[in-house]
């Protein structure tokens, strides 16, 4: 065969898959729906962990992007629910390829990047992450003992009420009252 058919051969066998390329991103493509249905689980106890963000991430070669959130319920549980056309970049994303990152408060407190889920079907996709959270200590009460006493005489003043509160950020916080005999104490301050 003669060199120039040879070329010849090479560049209609270029031309057409370049076509073929072009067709695929100006065709319009479906669109699928995808659902995660996840739970937060405390990696100790092995309880849902209630009041979470959970944000989901197809992983891609240069940038990330974010897919969804949810906030788990009371026992850790969450959904996610996102299409294709969220995660289809200029390259064909032909599914997702989806880590996790879990927040308390504003708070990174685990991401799923080093365990990527790979090309995942449309459909639902159950999800479990455990995080590592320390145990709460229990509530200690606390006991503010004191005395009402007048100004100016210093003698003790029965018959009042005194009322315990907190000064917190989301707003001031009754503890608790007590009818003072002279002397008093305020329990689980």
């Amino acid at each position: 065969m003669d060199t120039q058919w040879i070329v010849i051969i090479s560049l209609v066998i270029l031309v057409a898959v370049l076509l073929l390329l072009l067709l695929r991103f100006l065709l319009p493509k479906p669109t699928l729906t995808y659902r995660i249905l996840g739970r937060v689980l405390n990696q100790a106890t092995r309880q849902g962990v209630a009041g979470l963000r959970v944000e989901a991430w197809d992983k891609d070669l240069m940038v990330d992007d974010r897919v969804g959130n949810a906030v788990t319920d009371t026992t850790g549980r969450f959904q996610i629910t996102f299409t294709s056309s969220q995660f289809q970049a200029w390259f064909g994303d032909l599914r997702p390829d989806l880590f996790f990152k879990v927040f308390r408060d504003n708070e990174l407190i685990k991401s799923t990047e080093d365990s990527v889920l790979w090309n995942i079907p449309a459909g639902d996709t159950e999800v479990v992450i455990e995080v590592d959270i320390p145990e709460e200590k229990p509530d200690i009460p606390h006991t503010l003992p004191g005395q009402l006493l007048n100004q100016e005489t210093n003698a003790p003043l029965p018959g009042f009420i005194v009322q315990a509160l907190i000064d917190h950020p989301r707003g001031t916080l009754y503890v608790g009252n007590q009818r003072s005999a002279a002397r008093f104490y305020c329990a689980s301050l």
